[in-house]
């Protein structure tokens, strides 16, 4: 999100430094350099079983997706295209899908987004969260970024909320009127 968002961030890849440290900036393609690296190095690391024992731990799948995201932007990121890198990446992942029947879309597009996901075949990584350990007001700021500032006295919020998200209608006449998600 740094990388996306700002481009040229520091890159820290340590706890231990001194007190008073200022970290130098890097460029967006030393960030994504560092990005890439980083997860070609750590993908063969980590498991490739997906089941309700991995939901919401990064796997090899959720590793490859963040790669292939990489790649996608990659001419934004570091000057240089990488579509072929980010094609071959994609690929590995539908091939997976396709012969496993682990990873697959959802017959209702709107389970994936149920409270209870936990056995979506659809989501490659689930971020978890339960009142237990998420009860800040912005820990799952859904309702921050979607809702109308005057809904803070609808439903008595601390902050008010963002004021929504939106599409420009040239992308919403894209959707086939049958399709739900429209």
């Amino acid at each position: 999100m740094l990388c996306d968002m700002y481009g040229n961030v520091p890159i820290v890849d340590r706890f231990d430094v001194p007190a008073g440290y200022l970290p130098q900036q890097n460029t967006r393609r030393e960030v994504y350099n560092f990005i890439v690296n980083d997860l070609l190095a750590n993908i063969p690391k980590v498991t490739d079983e997906v089941s309700a024992k991995t939901y919401g731990k990064f796997n090899k799948w959720a590793g490859l997706t963040l790669l292939a995201k990489m790649y996608l932007n990659a001419q934004v990121y570091s000057g240089t295209p990488e579509w072929e890198k980010c094609k071959a990446v994609c690929d590995t992942i539908i091939n997976f899908a396709t012969t496993s029947g682990k990873i697959t879309l959802e017959a209702s597009q709107k389970s994936v987004f149920a409270t209870e996901n936990e056995n979506s075949r659809e989501i490659i990584f689930a971020l978890p969260f339960d009142s237990k350990y998420v009860n800040e007001w912005n820990s799952f700021d859904v309702h921050m970024q979607t809702l109308q500032p005057q809904n803070q006295k609808t439903y008595n919020l601390q902050s008010s909320p963002w004021g929504g998200v939106c599409a420009v209608p040239q992308f919403i006449s894209t959707f086939d009127p049958q399709d739900s998600r429209l």
